[in-house]
């Protein structure tokens, strides 16, 4: 009976240690977006409203053309794999808006993800889904959204500096 009691309560605590691990998990991924969310914000504050149409080299996309990519991936992305919510974001959405507009359907887009982010569990997080024909979790998911994103901001990084303007300081952690 000694040891029937013993074993339980390592189960037990092997289940609450897993979720307690998830739970800094689902944080710690929260806690990212939210800084690259203000350092992408940030960063396309930062290039005046009329180089919006730069394009570094004729086969390269615009400034703006950047930011719709980024919104329609990471909408995309976490739609159709991680939250059965549908964004009512698109990338016509962005066409023939201003900075301020873009800034804001942006910002929406992010708030989107965050949510979708904010739902998941561990479950989730393991759950496998179909991705360009290849079984991906959804935690790799999660990180293609952020190394997706992070590419892209880059490159708006080297358009700021093509334009002689310093890109803000980086929000890391």
């Amino acid at each position: 009976m000694n040891k029937f009691i013993i074993l339980c309560i390592l189960v037990m605590g092997s289940i609450l240690s897993a979720n307690a691990q998830t739970d800094t998990i689902i944080k710690e991924i929260a806690q990212k977006w939210a800084n690259a969310k203000d350092y992408t914000l940030k960063t396309i504050e930062a290039m005046p409203e009329d180089k919006f149409g730069f394009r570094p080299m004729n086969e390269e996309m615009t400034f703006s053309e950047q930011i719709t990519h980024i919104s329609g991936n990471m909408l995309w992305l976490s739609s159709s794999h991680l939250t059965k919510t549908k964004p009512s974001i698109t990338k016509e959405s962005f066409t023939g808006k201003s900075k301020k507009e873009i800034l804001d359907l942006l910002n929406q887009s992010f708030d989107f993800v965050q949510e979708a982010f904010q739902n998941l569990n561990e479950t989730d997080l393991n759950t496998q889904v179909e991705l360009f024909g290849k079984p991906v979790s959804k935690r790799q998911i999660v990180w293609l959204i952020h190394d997706h994103l992070t590419h892209h901001r880059g490159q708006l990084a080297v358009y700021l500096r093509l334009n002689n303007i310093k890109p803000p300081q980086y929000i890391g952690w």
